[in-house]
């Protein structure tokens, strides 16, 4: 009897330590017999279903769950009096509460079977919260794929839009120079394989200038849209229309069967500009000169087609025929002109290319404040060449970038000479077309001011008009490097290009100069004075400062002065000099700086003109 109480005992406090357990731990417990009745069901299972322990036990356990938990004894007969435990695989499923809610469980089961009995134990676990945070991940999950689709789909637009623009004209919506470059590129060598020929068109049209000067550049604007649409409807679908630049248009025949088919392609353009355009409710009548250069007969690639195509249309105007055949005959200095490209070169490696420098002053204190430097070539037999006269060369055989890094290292060198004898110099760049089609010339100047120490924003650089409007887009993307580096800049020749006002408000300039053309009969005539003084109006309302070149007397820069004109430069106040006679006249010049309170050196401004020598 004392062993049996003892044993009793001791299998009391068993299972209060067993159900001490089991109401601490965070999961439900629930024992089950092999008819699946209730047998045990701890705290954490009061807590889960809403019940307490009386009203579950003797309850069938399928009660606590939405569908049928328990439908057969998971105890296999085989097991009986083994004591081992059968562990069955969690799964998922749905509770039933007391008031009737329900919430996700995990369960499992594990069978135990003892000498006389099989119990189940039935493990749950509330995954209500695990369930919400999977679904809210989901639910994240898929807003995020449609936020990465619908972006991706943003983007595509993004850069076909880009795309379109950086191969398509602005205002036409035309293909641009860099597009009519590159299909007739493919066209040329397809054209040679397939065995068929290919003409490509270089047009201008006649008085254009006149229109534009008499009714500004927006009527000039509607004018080009209606040209570019009567070139577009005359030709066929598989012919490339493009638009060069300014009022230059090209056009691409991939294949012709004759000389024949170009000159009919030719005359219904031309026949297209007969009708008068309307402007301001008034008709204008504009003629077109379109040059014509085949493929193979004249050219094997885009170069020459290009030049050729170009030489034939000049010949249009000055035979002022509505269109003209290329002819080796057109093209008389062609030999001439390659030993010039060749002699070019050399030059560029000989240093036989000097700069001059004239002074500009500044108009309201009247002391210099720069110079422009302007390029001249010392040719060993032909003597001085102008810049008009191998500016263009360089340009079409591909040497302006060199012609303009030899300028800028040479310019930069100057700055470090003058800096060592006291005087600062701020020194302009003329950058053309071409240049702005270079992605490396920023890096390049970099590099040069770095070597001679100079600071950035003593280098400064010129822009005209035609060169910024022959690809808008990447003169900005070239200017905006520039301006990062400090570098100050300028538009030349102002007034007498294709210029949009939206891109000048847009482009990073400081100062506009005003051309010549405009000052040297600004006294006389009303018109071109009307012209400096709304330059110099627009110019100042747009933050910039105005420099008035071809001053050539005292009245015209007296005239300036009165207008507001920031700085002015021409004979009246000095002519082109050499690097060390400009210094001389600096010291000696009744237009020096006149210092009172400081001994600083005066800042000049010095430009170099790629285009042409000024005055």
């Amino acid at each position: 009897r004392s062993e049996l109480v003892t044993q009793k005992e001791e299998l009391a406090a068993r299972e209060a330590r067993i159900s001490a357990i089991m109401n601490n731990v965070i999961d439900a417990l629930i024992t089950i017999d092999d008819k699946g009745i209730v047998q045990s069901f701890n705290l954490a299972a009061e807590r889960m279903f809403g019940y307490n322990t009386d009203e579950v036990i003797g309850q069938h356990i399928n009660n606590l769950f939405t569908t049928a938990f328990f439908s057969h004894s998971k105890i296999d007969s085989n097991k009986h009096n083994t004591g081992t435990i059968d562990k069955i695989t969690p799964y998922e499923t749905l509770g039933k509460k007391k008031d009737g809610s329900t919430f996700h469980i995990e369960a499992s089961v594990n069978d135990v079977c003892q000498i006389d009995s099989c119990l189940s134990i039935v493990v749950c676990r509330d995954t209500s919260d695990r369930k919400q945070a999977e679904n809210q991940i989901k639910s994240l999950q898929d807003d995020l794929e449609q936020r990465v689709i619908k972006r991706t789909r943003e983007l595509a637009t993004v850069n076909k839009e880009l795309q379109h623009q950086a191969l398509h004209d602005a205002l036409t919506s035309l293909p641009n120079r860099v597009l009519m470059q590159d299909r007739l590129q493919q066209a040329t060598p397809a054209a040679k394989r397939e065995g068929h020929a290919l003409a490509l068109m270089i047009t201008d049209l006649d008085r254009f200038k006149e229109i534009n000067d008499t009714l500004g550049h927006h009527y000039g604007d509607l004018l080009l849209q209606q040209v570019a649409v009567r070139m577009r409807n005359a030709l066929r679908n598989s012919d490339t229309v493009a638009r060069l630049g300014g009022d230059e248009f090209a056009v691409l025949l991939p294949s012709i069967d004759s000389d024949e088919q170009a000159s009919q392609a030719a005359l219904k353009i031309a026949e297209a500009m007969e009708a008068p355009f309307i402007l301001e409710d008034q008709p204008f009548h504009v003629g077109i000169s379109i040059g014509i250069a085949i493929c193979p007969e004249d050219g094997d690639n885009s170069t020459n087609l290009m030049r050729r195509a170009d030489v034939a249309m000049y010949a249009a105007k000055r035979s002022q025929n509505d269109f003209v055949f290329y002819n080796s005959n057109q093209d008389q200095h062609n030999a001439g002109r390659l030993t010039l490209v060749g002699e070019l070169r050399r030059a560029i490696e000989e240093k036989q290319l000097i700069l001059h420098y004239q002074p500009t002053i500044d108009l309201q204190n009247r002391h210099v404040i720069g110079a422009e430097a302007l390029l001249r070539w010392q040719h060993p037999d032909k003597g001085e060449i102008l810049p008009d006269d191998f500016i263009p060369l360089a340009e079409q055989a591909g040497v302006i970038k060199n012609l303009t890094m030899y300028v800028i290292e040479e310019v930069t060198r100057q700055l470090h000479i003058w800096k060592n004898n006291g005087i600062n110099i701020h020194i302009a760049v003329n950058l053309s077309a071409r240049n702005l089609h270079d992605a490396d010339l920023a890096s390049h100047i970099a590099n040069l001011l770095e070597q001679w120490k100079i600071p950035s924003h003593h280098l400064q650089m010129e822009i005209t008009e035609s060169a910024i409007m022959e690809d808008p887009t990447c003169a900005m993307n070239t200017l905006s490097k520039l301006h990062s580096m400090g570098i100050e800049l300028s538009i030349d020749d102002f007034g007498t290009g294709y210029s949009s006002l939206a891109y000048l408000k847009q482009l990073p300039v400081q100062k506009i100069k005003i051309d010549k053309s405009f000052v040297k009969d600004m006294l006389t005539n009303n018109e071109d004075k009307v012209i400096v003084r709304s330059t110099i109006d627009l110019a100042h309302n747009m933050g910039h400062k105005v420099i008035a070149e071809g001053v050539d007397s005292l009245s015209k820069l007296e005239a300036l002065t009165t207008m507001g004109c920031d700085h002015a430069q021409g004979y009246h106040i000095s002519h082109p000099l050499t690097a060390e006679d400009f210094q001389l006249w600096l010291q000696n010049s009744q237009w020096r700086e006149k210092k009172e309170t400081d001994n600083e050196s005066s800042q000049l401004a010095t430009v170099y003109s790629l285009d042409e020598v000024r005055n």
